[in-house]
C-alpha cells in the first residue's frame, strides 16, 4: 500500500508562502552580499599587491607596466563593486517590502542596512588605500626623478671640473717638461 502524495505547504492557501518568499528574498539578498564581500576581499589583495609594486625603488626593474595593469584592473573592480552594492541596496529595500510590518521584519530591515553599510565602508577604505597606494607611487616617482636629476647634474660638473682639472694639469706638465 502506498501513501498519500504529499501536499504542497508552499500553496497560495498557506500562510507560510509569504514567509517562504521573504526567505527567498533574504537568501538573495545573503548571496549578492557575499559576492560582494568576497569582491572587497579579492581587490584589497590586488591593493596589497600593488602596494608591494609601488614600494619598489629600483630604476632598473621598474614595474611601470605592472602598476598601470593592476591599478586599470583594480578601478574596474571598485567600480562594479559599487555597482553591485546599489543592487544589494535595491534588493534588501525589495525585500522589505515585501515582508510584512512585524517586529521581525523590522530587523531585517535593520539588518540589511547594516550589512551594506558595513560593505559601503569596507569598500570606502579600500578605495582609499588605493588612492593611498597611487599617491605613494607618485612621490616615489618624483623622488626618483629627483635624485636622478641631482646626480646628471652633478655628474656633469663634475665631468666639466675634472676636464680643465685634467686640461690644466696636462697644461703644467708640458710646461715642466719643457722647462
Amino acid at each position: 500500500l502506498r501513501p498519500p502524495p504529499p501536499t504542497s505547504i508552499t500553496s497560495s492557501a498557506n500562510p507560510l508562502s509569504a514567509a517562504s518568499s521573504t526567505a527567498t528574498a533574504q537568501s538573495d539578498f545573503a548571496r549578492r552580499a557575499a559576492a560582494v564581500g568576497a569582491g572587497i576581499h579579492s581587490t584589497s589583495g590586488r591593493l596589497q599587491a600593488l602596494a608591494a609594486l609601488a614600494r619598489r625603488t629600483s630604476s632598473f626593474d621598474d614595474p611601470a607596466v605592472e602598476i598601470a595593469d593592476l591599478s586599470a584592473r583594480i578601478k574596474r573592480d571598485i567600480a562594479g563593486l559599487n555597482g553591485a552594492l546599489s543592487e544589494l541596496a535595491a534588493v534588501g529595500a525589495r525585500g522589505r517590502a515585501a515582508a510584512a510590518a512585524s517586529s521581525a521584519a523590522a530587523q531585517q530591515q535593520q539588518h540589511s542596512a547594516t550589512v551594506v553599510d558595513g560593505l559601503r565602508l569596507r569598500l570606502r577604505d579600500a578605495a582609499s588605500q588605493f588612492r593611498d597606494v597611487l599617491d605613494a607611487r607618485q612621490r616615489s616617482l618624483t623622488a626618483h626623478a629627483d635624485r636622478r636629476a641631482r646626480f646628471s647634474s652633478a655628474a656633469g660638473a663634475s665631468t666639466s671640473g675634472g676636464g680643465a682639472g685634467a686640461g690644466g694639469g696636462g697644461g703644467a706638465t708640458g710646461a715642466g717638461a719643457g722647462a
